[in-house]
């Protein structure tokens, strides 16, 4: 029978636990009902650049193409991802689905032979858990490495835009897609791949004419669906090149922003039930513990009693 001490130590360790992982699930409970109103607003503002861009770009495009509107010479065609996890754990397997959908998304890429000469496959992660577990397939990182705050605002989407542009028209990626974990609901969480750039038009093919090369999930957020704009020539001021270009900025920062947002309320849901789990995990050792206690004092008092039967015998 184990010592009562240890029984007792161990139980108190196992209390202490289920008190910690109870008040992190409160927490999360708090972050994710903050964040879930985000969703659905951050996804109908992506929805509007979307179809803004769509038109802006669409009027112009046909002359030079989304890659002649953003660098002068074509580079290579190696892949870029744009990976955004979390920069905490304790929320199960949260930032490894995404990662895997990443490589999955990659792995079907090569097989569909787009690009034609990719080289090692490039990463900007957004939290410290994708770029390490990235680090260790052997993706090169880019990017200064970008946080993921709890509350995601568009400054920090635009910085990210910013740099996932200038990798573009440096030629550095020849195709982008951004993977990260879009919301349905506490229970349904979707790792997704999609493309950013070059953009693909309402009809799901790119801007310049090609197909997407792949994807990992029907559902392509704000960049699908027909654009509710009107089709009429417009006349555009300044010069449409120059627009386009400001135009396909916004496109990122809001596409950005989104899955930014959709990534955050998942990582709250994630960690919600991993710290449901947890808790009920505790609190059943804690009763399996508590009874095997009860049972080894029971066992000591009985052995005592018997002890001093025994002892009160021999004198008699």
């Amino acid at each position: 029978m184990e010592d009562l001490r240890e029984i007792r130590r161990r139980l108190a360790v196992i209390q202490t636990t289920g008190q910690v992982t109870k008040t992190m699930r409160t927490i999360a409970a708090t972050n994710l009902k903050r964040a879930e109103p985000r969703v659905g607003k951050a996804e109908e503002y992506a929805r509007g650049l979307v179809e803004i861009m769509n038109r802006v770009t669409g009027q112009v495009t046909g002359r030079w193409g989304i890659a002649g509107l953003l660098r002068n010479e074509p580079g290579p065609s190696t892949p870029c991802y744009l990976v955004i996890t979390s920069d905490k754990g304790l929320a199960g397997g949260y930032a490894i689905n995404v990662v895997e959908a990443a490589l999955d998304h990659y792995r079907e890429v090569l097989a569909q032979g787009v690009p034609p000469n990719a080289g090692t496959p490039l990463a900007v992660p957004i939290g410290v858990k994708g770029a390490r577990m990235l680090r260790r397939r052997g993706w090169r990182i880019l990017g200064p490495g970008f946080d993921a705050p709890d509350r995601p605002e568009v400054t920090a989407a635009e910085s990210v835009a910013r740099y996932i542009l200038e990798v573009y028209q440096e030629g550095e990626a020849g195709i982008i897609f951004m993977a990260y974990t879009r919301f349905v609901s506490t229970g349904a969480r979707n790792p997704v791949v999609e493309r950013l750039l070059p953009p693909e038009s309402p009809e799901g093919k790119g801007q310049d004419g090609e197909e997407p090369g792949g994807g990992s999930a029907p559902d392509k957020g704000p960049s699908n669906g027909p654009s509710k704009m009107p089709s009429a020539l417009t006349i555009f001021e300044p010069a449409p090149r120059s627009l386009a270009r400001r135009a396909i900025l916004e496109y990122l920062v809001a596409r950005i922003f989104s899955a930014m947002v959709h990534a955050k309320a998942s990582e709250f849901a994630a960690r919600l039930l991993a710290m449901e789990s947890a808790s009920d995990s505790a609190e059943e050792m804690a009763k399996e513990l508590s009874f095997l206690y009860h049972r080894a004092r029971q066992a000591e008092i009985t052995q005592e009693i018997s002890e001093i039967i025994t002892g009160h015998e021999s004198l008699r």
